[in-house]
Parts: C-alpha cells; structure tokens; sequence
C-alpha cells in the first residue's frame, strides 16, 4: 500500500507518521510518498516502510506563486503514483492539499486502478476562501472531492453526519476512525512550579480557535485580582493573517499576563512549550474537525479546557477537563475560574486522569488495526461496509 501527504511539519506531519510507523509496526509493508522537507523522516527508519520523499513542498510568497507551486507538486504527484501503480494497488492520501488540485489527484489514481482511501481532516474549511456569494463553487469542489475515493475516512461521528447530509455520502463509503496520541513522553510530562495557574492556547491561529475570547476572558479575570496567566504559541496561515493582528492588539491594549510566541513551535521543543503550562484552553467556536492540539495535550498529561465543538465533544469528559459550556468571553470566564479553583494540585491530577483515559483508548496500535480492517475490506469488495468507531 501507499500513504501518501504533501504535509511536511507541525501536527499534520506528525498525524501522518504516527500512522504510518503504526500500520508498519502491526507487520504490513507500506510504501510512503511525501515531501523531502517532511519533518520526522528521520525518525522514519522502519523497516517495513520504504520512503520516498520526492514530493516538493508548496511554497511561494505570493498567491500566485503558491498556486503553481500546488500545481507543480500535484503534477509530480501523478507521475510518481503511475510509476508505483505495477507495485501497489491502495492508496492512502491524507493532508493532500486544496480541492482544485486534490480532485484531479485522487481522480488520476482512481483511474489508475488504485483502491482510494481519503482522509478527510476539516470536513467543512475551517474558513472559506471564496467570498460568500461563492461558497457555493467551494461546496461543489468538496462534493467532487468527496466522491472520489472508495473510502472515506473521519476522526469523529458528527463528521460522518456532515458528509452524509451536507454532501450525500452513502453511510457504508464512511469510516469513523479517532485521532491517535500525540505522546512527547511515555508518561505525563512535568508541569513548572510558577506561582500563577498557566493556560496555553498552542497551534496554528485561527479565527474560529476563539482566541479572542480568550484574551478578553484572562484580561478581566486579572482585572478582578485572578493569578491567571496566558501563553499563545503559534502562526497563522496567510488568510488568517488579518485576524492575528486584531488579536496582537487587543493584547497590546492590556497586556498584563498575556505572552505570546508568535512562531511555529518545532516538535523537538514541545514538551518544554507544555510543561510550562498547567492546562490547555480551546475556545473554540466553529469546528466540525478533531483537535490535534486536544489530542497532543491529554496525551502529556495535560488537561483540557474547551468546547464541545466538533471532535471535541467526543473528548470533553470529567476525567479530561472542564467544559466552556458557551462560547463567549463569560463561558470561558466561567471555566477558567474552575480551573483555578482546583489550583496546581487538582490540575495535575486531572491532567494524570486524562493522560490514562486518552492513552489506553487512543493508542496508535488500535488505530492501526481499524485501519488494516477498512484496507482488508477494500480488497473484498463483496462485502458490505460498515462504520468502524
């Protein structure tokens, strides 16, 4: 089989080779097409996966340059799946890039005889790129897309209930397989002794991350005398480029307790970036994808303090944190004086609850295995699908 990702850092990369590193572990022979820039190749020495990271990476300092970089690297794409089409005949795509380019991708395999496996990570765009008037454009290119593989992967329930009623995806096409840990260490990592409770905001920065929901929410609790401090740690994509400057002043105008590291995090210095803080805060508003920001904090013992949008439902619960129960400033005001309330203590116990209920359900080996039962399914067509969770 191939696993196949134009994705070449952060949690996507990280996603991908967990993933493949785990169906190799499990004995299956997998060959891995990414781009040479691709951040863990060299924790890729495995030797039931065969690398070959060809792929270019998209890059390009205007829009336009981006475009044809995307085009450029889809072109090589499809040259690189015919020229492996006598030795394979699975193809796994996860994190392959926008619509306009994944259609014809996905498409050129399927023609080649390839049994497709898509993954699909943001079931609707975490922000449209076209202007509203032409949303509609945007949807059509999903359908497109969504009906191209034989097999549609998602992380949560309510993704697969978004493919089937805003797209028609036929139930049996759909496989619910969750996000797997996202472990820095094999046990919860060390939190720093600091004299006021730290929340992180951490990842790419995103409007729909609510992140100005939580700046106003710690910029009041500090008013009112709360020892709470807030770290953000992250980038945002060119579209949301707008929307961090806003943030960056309204930080400006109080910035009390408010640090921010305004760059992309290495995974080499995760585990310093989270042990400095005693939770993570996902505000977010709307989401219809799974959090691998949740995921990389309750697998280091790290509790969470969140929404229930999107895959996040499936994750919120007692034993992994406190819930913004509204997303607004006073919702979020209300969960964290919560987490407060438990002070340091409470908290690391919570995030030590967390790590084991997350770790023991999440484990890239079950992942895996789901994974191997949709690809054996593949190759029996006669029988029916079903929806694995």
């Amino acid at each position: 089989m191939i696993h196949f990702t134009f994705a070449f850092r952060s949690g996507a990369a990280r996603y991908v080779y967990s993933l493949v590193d785990a169906v190799g572990t499990s004995g299956e022979q997998v060959t891995f097409v990414c781009p040479s820039e691709f951040e863990f190749l060299s924790e890729m020495r495995h030797t039931n996966v065969q690398l070959i990271p060809d792929l270019p990476r998209f890059a390009g300092r205007s829009k336009l340059k981006l475009l044809a970089s995307m085009f450029y690297g889809t072109f090589i794409a499809i040259m690189l799946l015919l020229r492996l089409r006598n030795k394979h005949n699975l193809l796994h795509a996860n994190f392959v890039g926008l619509s306009v380019f994944t259609i014809p991708l996905l498409a050129a395999a399927r023609m080649a005889r390839y049994r497709v496996v898509f993954t699909v990570h943001d079931v609707l765009p975490h922000k449209w790129y076209l202007p509203a008037r032409l949303q509609w454009f945007e949807k059509w290119l999903l359908r497109l897309l969504y009906r191209c593989p034989e097999a549609l992967v998602v992380l949560h329930p309510n993704a697969g209930e978004i493919l089937q009623r805003e797209f028609g995806i036929l139930t049996e096409r759909i496989h619910v397989i969750p996000h797997g840990t996202f472990s820095v260490e094999t046990s919860p990592l060390p939190m720093s002794v600091t004299p006021e409770i730290t929340a992180l905001l951490f990842g790419g920065i995103r409007a729909n991350k609510g992140i100005h929901l939580a700046i106003s929410a710690v910029q009041q609790l500090r008013s009112e005398g709360t020892a709470l401090r807030l770290r953000i740690c992250g980038t945002p994509l060119s579209i949301e480029r707008l929307y961090w400057e806003q943030c960056k002043a309204q930080i400006a105008a109080n910035p009390d307790g408010i640090e921010v590291r305004d760059e992309y995090i290495p995974s080499v210095e995760l585990g310093m970036e989270m042990s400095k803080c005693h939770f993570l805060l996902l505000p977010y508003t709307e989401f219809n994808s799974q959090s691998g920001v949740a995921s990389l904090a309750l697998s280091n013992g790290r509790a969470i303090v969140a929404t229930r949008a999107g895959g996040l439902r499936e994750l919120m619960s007692p034993e992994t944190g406190i819930a913004i129960e509204q997303a607004s400033v006073e919702g979020v005001i209300r969960a964290l004086r919560a987490a407060v309330d438990l002070k340091e203590d409470g908290l690391a116990l919570l995030g030590k609850t967390a790590f084991a209920s997350f770790t023991n359900r999440y484990s890239w080996p079950a992942i895996a295995a789901m994974h191997l039962e949709m690809y054996a399914k593949l190759d029996h067509p006669a029988e029916q699908f079903v929806t694995t969770s």
